[in-house]
């Protein structure tokens, strides 16, 4: 099973697999069976195994929403007919050698991603606690002594307001 998402590695498995085979991308995800879209599929899939390590129902979902068993057999199938046509073999390795910098560096940047929106997402919500606190405790001064804070805060705003113009005439 992956950690990240694999979308866009395999999104770029199809599309290099089918430009190989010369079909399209659409043909790979659907459901005709014929020859010329049944090994090129079955290569795609065998590739999305191996170099992305997603699981069964993800490259079925990525595969026109197939099982997870039919991905296992395309899988196999692709293995057995690799032993015994050693062009095919040849073929699926050269694909694979020719994706795997792609897919690896694909994976690098997805996974960069998730992490930096995970640390925004932890960011805004440090900031809005922070800030629920600070009302929070805006509100609790408020009851003691109204007047003390009105003129705490216009004074801020003032001073704000000074420091915008200052930034301003720079």
């Amino acid at each position: 099973m992956t950690t990240v998402p694999t979308l866009a590695p395999m999104r770029l498995i199809k599309e290099t697999v089918a430009e190989h085979f010369g079909v399209s991308v659409l043909d790979l995800e659907s459901n005709r069976r014929n020859n010329q879209i049944v090994i090129p599929r079955h290569t795609a899939i065998y590739l999305c195994r191996v170099l992305t390590r997603a699981s069964y129902p993800a490259i079925g979902r990525a595969f026109g929403h197939r099982d997870h068993t039919s991905i296992i057999h395309a899988v196999t199938s692709l293995e057995a007919r690799m032993d015994a046509d050693h062009g095919l073999l040849e073929t699926v390795q050269a694909l694979r050698d020719r994706l795997m910098p792609e897919v690896v560096e694909s994976r690098e940047v997805t996974r960069t991603a998730m992490l930096l929106g995970v640390r925004i997402l932890s960011s805004e919500d440090l900031l809005r606690s922070r800030v629920d606190a600070v009302f929070l405790s805006l509100e609790e001064h408020i009851r003691r002594s109204p007047f003390t804070v009105l003129e705490r805060l216009e004074s801020v705003a003032m001073t704000l307001e000074r420091h915008s113009h200052l930034e301003a005439a720079e």
